[in-house]
């Protein structure tokens, strides 16, 4: 099964050998680390509006100035 992410109790588990990140127990924490990830993700968005290059599945170079395009 993946697993989309990790969180481990480093008081409980310091070496991290057990991923609690599919446990129950940890829903809130794990919604609460997704909204700050999402929110920073959010924040550090690029908001240029001049164009954005990154290179397609060939290596090609692309470029666009519109969200759609990607």
């Amino acid at each position: 099964t993946a697993t989309l992410g990790e969180l481990y109790d480093l008081q409980a588990d310091p070496k991290e050998l057990r991923n609690l990140w599919s446990a129950p127990a940890a829903q809130a924490v794990r919604s609460e680390l997704m909204e700050r990830l999402a929110r920073a993700m959010l924040e550090a968005a690029d908001t240029s509006p001049y164009p954005t290059a990154w290179p397609d599945l060939a290596g090609q170079m692309r470029v666009t100035t519109r969200p759609g395009d990607l």
